[in-house]
């Protein structure tokens, strides 16, 4: 299952837009914080909107909180479309780096299912002030289904 496909670019063009990215997450400006109110979310096969919010300040530790509503995940993930074309993906260490688009190539990220929900780790960075927007989505298997939802960042009034 492809979500989206991009033309496929050169090492060079795929360096840059990594040190590109990991400048981006490590120098700048953030998001202001507070979500555990905002959750748990439920999410669906055809993505389900998470809201979103503009980059201030520090993000803190930016989790989301998913109801499974008896789903029993076989795996979890998460990942990133920076600026409308540029994908990574979120590695079980909590290392970002580049994604193909297509869901089989996801690297399940193994967060454990609590009380009929699971709590995804998002960002624990700063973002910087060249935010081109960003949608974090977060995601689980099910069988051949990911059921997935999304939170759009935003640059702020300053960034």
């Amino acid at each position: 299952m492809e979500l989206s496909s991009f033309p496929r670019q050169g090492n060079a063009a795929v360096l840059k837009r990594t040190l590109g990215f990991v400048l981006t997450v490590v120098c700048g400006l953030g998001l202001a914080p507070a979500f555990a109110a905002d959750g748990p979310f439920k999410l669906s096969e055809n993505g389900e909107s998470l809201g979103s919010v503009t980059s201030s300040g520090p993000s803190g530790d930016l989790r989301v909180r998913v109801d499974l509503a008896g789903d029993t995940p076989q795996a979890t993930y998460v990942w990133a479309v920076i600026g409308g074309a540029h994908l990574r993906q979120r590695t079980n260490d909590g290392f970002w780096i580049d994604w193909s688009g297509r869901t089989d190539d996801l690297i399940d990220n193994r967060f454990p299912v609590e009380n009929g929900g699971v709590t995804f780790k998002l960002l624990d960075e700063h973002l910087g002030s060249d935010n081109q927007g960003i949608s974090l989505w977060v995601g689980y298997r099910v069988g051949d289904v990911v059921k997935r939802g999304y939170l759009g960042i935003t640059p702020g009034s300053g960034s």
